[in-house]
């Protein structure tokens, strides 16, 4: 789990802070041998009223302009180099995208990544983030970290000021510290 980023507040007071989760293990229902790596993003409302998120779970690393908002993650050594990507394919679903309301003083975990992303029965370790993938071989003892941007940028129909339902939406970025990412056996 990584620290809190610093807060980011609008213009309007709606003020978040997020941190990066990363666990491994089965999400319910599922009954494979193998273990999943979950990446969340937990996010915090420091103001003082509900405020809305749009939560893009398809795009945070999608080069099309179009797409702007998302977790946009990068796995980088203990030097502070980025680790290239592994090649990887998948058949499985992925968190939607959707409006998220967050209560004054509350704190909601999302996941960020694909369902059903294993690693191979030899062991090592996926890292499947929002458009990247990452495998660490069984054995590998270096250091690495995971680090990320939350970025929002809300659909126009939505007023940055007060929403439809008389809420802050919250929109801009959120630069999460970068957590160690620790190999098990």
């Amino acid at each position: 789990m990584s620290d809190w980023s610093e807060p980011v507040g609008t213009f309007y007071g709606a003020t978040l802070r997020a941190r990066l989760v990363v666990l491994r293990g089965h999400t319910p229902g599922d009954a494979s041998d193998l273990l999943q790596t979950m990446v969340y993003v937990e996010l915090q409302n420091l103001g003082l009223s509900p405020t809305e998120v749009y939560f893009d779970a398809e795009h945070g690393h999608d080069f099309r302009p179009e797409y702007k908002g998302g977790l946009d993650c990068e796995l980088s050594d203990a030097h502070g180099k980025p680790v290239p990507q592994s090649p990887s394919a998948f058949s499985g679903g992925c968190p939607s995208t959707c409006w998220i309301t967050l209560q004054y003083d509350s704190t909601v975990r999302l996941r960020a990544n694909c369902y059903g992303i294993r690693g191979p029965k030899e062991g090592g370790l996926v890292i499947p983030a929002p458009g990247r993938y990452w495998f660490l071989k069984a054995g590998d003892t270096n250091n690495y970290f995971l680090s990320a941007t939350f970025t929002t940028d809300p659909p126009t129909n939505r007023s940055p000021r007060l929403s439809i339902t008389n809420m802050h939406v919250w929109s801009g970025t959120l630069t999460i510290p970068k957590t160690k990412i620790v190999m098990r056996p």
